[in-house]
């Protein structure tokens, strides 16, 4: 069989997407009740900046195409834990034709206000209980 290998995709191959995540909760007071729960939460776990708008926060949750960054101050790990729960958690769609880490770092940026570079398919989720258990905290007020 000596087929050709797959083309891996690198960083390069990364597009910025104006997609974002659609949070799945049925009426909007409860959505803006939530968004704001998980978005206090963020901060005082010092998971995302707090010169963070929770108008952008809600944004990239709201299924609307959008230009919202988020500044993500803790560790791209903890980013792909928290995204990765809201997924397994089936709390939020991603868009059609997208995939998951694609439209994450189309939205959040690092502690420096920088796109993030790395694959977050393969960083390692933290180590870190408390932290993890943060994480939890939020994903559990959606």
């Amino acid at each position: 069989g000596g087929g050709k290998k797959a083309k891996k995709k690198t960083e390069k191959d990364f597009v910025q997407t104006r997609q974002t995540f659609k949070l799945h909760i049925d009426n909007t007071l409860s959505f803006n009740n939530a968004i704001c729960k998980a978005y206090n939460y963020a901060i005082n776990y010092k998971l995302i900046s707090e010169d963070c708008r929770q108008d952008d926060f809600l944004a990239i949750f709201s299924g609307e195409a959008t230009d919202a960054k988020i500044k993500w101050i803790s560790t791209n790990g903890a980013l792909k834990y928290f995204m990765g729960r809201l997924k397994k958690n089936k709390l939020i769609d991603i868009p059609k034709g997208f995939g998951i880490w694609q439209v994450t770092k189309s939205h959040f940026v690092d502690d420096k206000g920088k796109s993030i570079t790395v694959d977050l398919a393969n960083v390692h989720a933290p180590q870190n209980a408390e932290l993890k258990a943060n994480i939890n905290d939020i994903v559990a007020t959606l």
